[in-house]
């Protein structure tokens, strides 16, 4: 199934000096799971910043062959299985593949642990032969899940999955001196948003555009901090233009934090008819707290020129993806095995 195209997204786009430094750099880029959220959202932004020139620098490969389409531009998807099969050169790979979250809940941990090492060891051993140079590897703020008695045994095993990642790549990159770019993703906007009954923006939205109520169902006081897709990918693409080795993970943290009924509230007012409806506070049970800490993003972001994309602008532009977007080609969550 392919994503749906939208119209242009104004300021929807790499930082100028980033993505002027990008299409300079030269080097091939490879994404894996290119035909996810986060790897098509950074294929239009790719797509900015390089223009005539994304066929020829850009490779994608997912879970199998399809077309992915994009704003007046269509990239060929290869299978992950034909990963080594690239010419051998200078290559930036952003290794975006990974079952999704809800797979760790619907499968055996047996058959989640295999498909994640399959994935994992199918990459690592295509690095050295297709030329890699720098690894930008999006991992997840479920690791600080992974041996948490309150977690739920899915994000456990999900963070236990990404932390094991995080080990074996930054191996890679420490063994060879090369650099392993790893942020720790809590909760993102932005265009290309898929499996929308599994995001509470995408959920809210949805319900905005659509005239209901924007609908709160958690029993809890829920906190969360969005960041914007295009301001993660420009900071990653600096790192990755800056060079260097090593690098220690960091949570690709905004510091906004927002109350789950203050969002509603945001997207009703913005996109909306202005009503939410949510259980009173005296219903609420306890806190579910998942933000990550800012600093060092923000330092990254302030070395980088990369400003703050504000919650109401990440609001208005995830809204203008899902509002143009034919719903009848949302991905479905058991679909993103590893897209």
């Amino acid at each position: 199934m392919e994503n749906g195209t939208v119209g242009e997204l104004p300021g929807y786009a790499l930082m100028p000096d980033v993505a002027r430094r990008l299409a300079a750099d030269g080097r091939r880029i490879v994404v894996t799971g290119a035909g996810g959220w986060l790897g098509m959202a950074t294929l239009a932004l790719l797509r900015d910043a390089l223009g005539a020139g994304l066929a020829e620098r850009v490779a994608c490969f997912g879970r199998s062959a399809k077309m992915l389409s994009l704003n007046g531009a269509s990239l060929e998807q290869r299978p992950i299985s034909s990963l080594t099969s690239l010419e051998c050169k200078p290559t930036l790979m952003l290794h975006c593949a990974f079952p999704a979250r809800e797979r760790a809940g619907a499968m055996s941990r047996g058959a989640y642990v295999g498909m994640c090492r399959d994935i994992r060891v199918r990459v690592l051993n295509a690095l050295d032969a297709i030329g890699t140079e720098a690894v930008f590897l999006p991992s997840s703020g479920a690791v600080y899940e992974a041996c948490s008695e309150y977690a739920t045994p899915a994000m456990r095993l999900f963070g236990e999955m990404k932390q094991r990642d995080e080990e074996a790549f930054s191996d890679w990159g420490e063994s060879r001196g090369r650099q392993c770019v790893t942020a720790r993703i809590f909760d993102l906007s932005g265009p290309y948003i898929n499996t929308h009954d599994m995001h509470a923006l995408a959920s809210f939205i949805g319900d905005a555009l659509a005239g209901r109520p924007v609908r709160v169902t958690a029993s809890k006081r829920v906190i969360r901090s969005y960041l914007a897709i295009r301001e993660l990918m420009s900071v990653v693409f600096a790192q990755l233009l800056d060079g260097g080795t090593g690098g220690e993970p960091f949570d690709a943290a905004s510091g906004d934090e927002v109350e789950l009924h203050a969002v509603a509230r945001t997207i009703a007012g913005l996109v909306g008819n202005g009503q939410v409806d949510s259980p009173s506070v005296e219903m609420w049970s306890g806190v579910d707290r998942y933000v990550g800490e800012p600093a060092r993003f923000r330092t990254l972001a302030r070395a980088a020129h990369v400003p703050v994309v504000d919650f109401r602008t990440q609001v208005l532009e995830t809204a203008a993806y899902m509002s143009a977007l034919d719903s009848r080609k949302h991905l479905r969550w058991y679909e993103l095995t590893y897209v």
